[in-house]
């Protein structure tokens, strides 16, 4: 439109495709005498600032890749990027062809710190500019999964390293249980799959199969059950020494005998039909107290 000699108007429309950068724009007069006018970089094509009005999902947990679809206006393929924050890897990202809906496949690393993050969409220059969304993205833990646990079984006094299978195991926040009558020492996450726990069983503690259970804490998190899969038994006992070594016929004898998996009220000696047990004290689970009798007609050796 002109609206005098000095001054026009014009109404354009840039393609969501068009280069960007500086154009020549050329003024031209139709006519047997008209004439053209060039003005060199006279316009330039610019990106524009993104708009974003939302998106979802909004949670992420450790480990997950997931997609997340943003809603606005102003996107544009290859230009636009999404950012996370620390610990949210973006492997693609790409939008329709109005501009008005983005799509990014993201992986959120085993580290990556829970809590709320700033979502940043960003148009790359010239022109261009963000959009930010403040604390709009959670990451948080995974509810773990498990499978298996090696070994099965524990002695009573064991203190052993058992290996759990599975899923979603995170260091330092996954924990274990197994009660009753089973500590857990320490935990050793060596894959988001392998879970390593050292435990002690107690002297003491119940016959029978257990449940482990694995949680991880909040934001997010969860437990899973592993019903009666470790095997709680006596230990077959073994003897490693006997001091003294003899005993006199007639007379009584306390003896310390040395080994293994002696359990109170469940061990118990014989030394043959010609030594009397007298009595037996379990001090520990490898130290046992004897007081013995061999018969005066007790055969020698």
């Amino acid at each position: 439109v002109v609206s005098d000699s000095c001054q026009l108007f014009a109404r354009v429309r840039v393609a969501r495709n068009a280069a960007t950068g500086p154009r020549d724009l050329i003024l031209a007069n139709r006519g047997e005498y008209g004439e053209s006018f060039i003005l060199p970089g006279g316009f330039v094509v610019e990106n524009p600032r993104p708009d974003c009005s939302g998106f979802s999902p909004t949670v992420g947990a450790l480990f997950q890749k997931l997609e997340v679809t943003f809603n606005g206006s102003g996107f544009i393929a290859g230009e636009s990027k999404v950012d996370f924050g620390a610990g949210i890897n973006i492997d693609s990202t790409w939008c329709d062809s109005s501009g008005c809906e983005l799509k990014t496949v993201v992986s959120v690393v085993p580290d990556a710190g829970c809590g709320l993050r700033t979502v940043t969409v960003r148009n790359n220059g010239p022109g261009g500019g963000a959009a930010m969304l403040p604390d709009a993205f959670s990451v948080v833990f995974p509810a773990p999964a498990l499978s298996s646990v090696s070994p099965a079984c524990a002695y009573r006094g064991q203190s052993l390293e058992i290996t759990l299978s599975g899923a979603n195991f995170v260091s330092g926040a996954s924990l274990v249980s197994l009660l009753p009558g089973i500590r857990v020492d320490s935990l050793g996450v060596k894959s988001s799959s392998v879970l390593g726990a050292k435990i002690t069983v107690a002297p003491d503690a119940v016959i029978g199969a257990r449940t482990i259970l694995v949680s991880n804490p909040a934001p997010g998190g969860g437990s899973a059950r592993l019903p009666h899969v470790l095997n709680v038994e006596n230990g077959a006992p073994s003897v490693g020494s006997v001091s003294p070594s003899f005993a006199p016929r007639g007379e009584s004898t306390a003896l310390t005998i040395s080994g293994d998996n002696f359990y109170p009220g469940i061990t118990s000696l014989d030394m043959g039909a010609d030594i009397q047990i007298d009595s037996v004290r379990i001090e520990s689970r490898s130290r046992l107290f004897a007081v013995v009798t061999p018969r005066s007609d007790a055969a020698t050796e």
